[in-house]
């Protein structure tokens, strides 16, 4: 066990030292060597410690659970939420395998791991604790013998304990099982399991707790399978297959959807100054109604008085007018309606 180291001097002879030495040489040598003294004296290791206590824990003891070895848990609370984190420590088994150190989040016991350190000359494991509540598991072997088994496991704390529950649990599949001392009581689950179960009241700290264990098992394999990392369960199964399902459904959905739909025409709109010019064919953008096929042309007109018809200037165009009538488009030198023969209106 890790030794702890006490000061040798105590308040109250540091007092009558100070005060000894202050008559002689005067408040400030003897404030010095009192400074000194306190700072070359060793603290107590057991300090921190002993200045903890635990409100209550469970201590669970499960030969050949899912391992060849035997898993033990521990789970409690400290006193004094205002004090943490702060760094614990706990005994742990000589050639233990630790496989969670955590603080133990309530109500739905999250697992918050923590880094920790271990010290094989004292046994234990130290680690910082950010709040009251703690979990540790880990594996180890103190089993002796086959098929006709035993062991003992043996707990104490680095503090004191209000209350301790320690469960035995019974491995499956095994005959002739006996606990030493015999449990308060022995309970069952609905996996068979069975667990003799020891309540301890204000156990003191380095107090030791004994149990013992014997049965006979021939069948070499664990009680339950041990679990893979990562593995999902049938419900996770299940959550995949649907979450899946429903993604490939979403998927056919919009790809239906996208391939009945339809490319809508775009509508490009020329602006130009002036009345927009009628087209031979029909303008996607602009809904104009088409000359009647008797309607004569421009240049048909202009080619009927023996001369060629010249694209008019822009300030020209601009001046053209239209039959009030018809819609016919009246040349500028035209008095009257090449289609209809409606009086042309003059613009300007």
């Amino acid at each position: 066990m890790l030794r702890k180291f006490s000061r040798p001097t105590s308040r109250a002879a540091q007092r009558v030292l100070a005060l000894a030495v202050g008559k002689r040489s005067g408040p400030l040598l003897a404030a010095a060597l009192t400074a000194a003294l306190v700072g070359a004296a060793p603290l107590n290791a057991s300090a921190e410690p002993q200045s903890l206590s635990i409100k209550n824990m469970k201590v669970s003891v499960q030969p050949e659970y899912d391992d060849p070895r035997v898993l033990v848990t521990y789970e409690g609370e400290f006193v004094g939420e205002s004090s943490f984190g702060r760094k614990v420590q706990f005994f742990i088994p000589k050639g233990a395998e630790i496989n969670q150190v955590c603080a133990l989040r309530k109500p739905a016991d999250e697992h918050l791991c923590q880094l920790y350190d271990t010290d094989a000359a004292s046994q234990s494991l130290t680690f910082t604790l950010p709040i009251p509540t703690f979990y540790l598991e880990f594996y180890y072997q103190p089993l002796e013998g086959s098929p006709d088994k035993k062991m003992d496991f043996g707990f104490q704390s680095f503090y004191p304990v209000g209350k301790l529950q320690l469960d035995l649990q019974q491995p499956l599949r095994v005959s002739n099982f006996v606990a030493t001392p015999k449990a308060e009581k022995i309970g069952t689950d609905g996996r068979g399991f069975s667990y003799h179960q020891y309540q301890f009241d204000n156990v003191t700290a380095n107090q030791p707790v004994k149990v013992s264990a014997s049965y006979t098992k021939t069948d070499p394999k664990p009680s339950v399978e041990k679990a893979k990392p990562g593995a999902a369960g049938t419900g996770d199964v299940n959550v995949i297959l649907l979450g899946a399902i429903g993604i490939g459904i979403l998927g056919l959905v919009a790809f239906y959807a996208m391939g009945k739909r339809r490319p809508q025409p775009v509508r490009v709109y020329n602006r130009r100054p002036g009345p927009p010019a009628y087209s031979r064919g029909p303008d996607p953008a602009v809904n104009i109604p088409q000359r009647a096929p008797a309607q004569a042309s421009r240049q048909a007109r202009a080619t009927a008085r023996g001369r060629t018809a010249v694209a008019p200037p822009i300030a020209r165009e601009a001046r053209a007018s239209f039959c009030t009538s018809c819609g016919t488009e009246i040349l500028a030198d035209e008095n009257f309606c090449p289609n209809c023969g409606q009086k042309a209106r003059k613009l300007g």
